[in-house]
């Protein structure tokens, strides 16, 4: 920003990316992003992450999504007043973990746990749950 460059025309490597990108230019700034950072935070829209190709594009990149944090509070108009959840997304290189949902709470500024856990076990995760089926053991919380 301060040198006035296009995102498009950054490169090198970086070890966070924040931005809010413009929603019409969304899957771009994501491929873009994920080519040179290895943890990105975008603001946006919760559906912009849950479309096909976002999930194909993040897989094929060897990103997972580690955190959706729900923000509640929106800044007044003329900020866009949508009925979708506006969510700070954590997208890591390398994640295979679960993807947990947190909601910023605007009076304390606190992180809770939303009401939901989005879960993407690997492969080793599956294996050992199915183990545990076959010898009767509980799995682990």
């Amino acid at each position: 920003i301060r040198e006035g460059t296009d995102f498009f025309d950054v490169c090198g490597h970086y070890d966070w990316i924040l931005t809010n990108p413009p929603y019409s230019q969304f899957r771009a700034f994501l491929r873009h992003a994920m080519r040179i950072a290895d943890n990105i935070v975008f603001l946006g829209l919760y559906n912009a992450w849950g479309t096909r190709s976002r999930q194909r594009d993040l897989r094929e990149a060897g990103f997972g999504i580690v955190e959706h944090c729900e923000v509640t509070h929106l800044p007044p108009p003329p900020w866009p007043q949508f009925g979708m959840l506006l969510v700070a997304t954590w997208a890591r290189r390398g994640w295979k973990g679960s993807t947990h949902f947190s909601i910023l709470d605007e009076q304390t500024g606190n992180l809770s746990q939303g009401p939901a856990r989005l879960t993407q076990e690997t492969a080793d995760e599956k294996s050992l749950r199915r183990g545990q089926k076959q010898s009767g053991e509980e799995p682990a919380a």
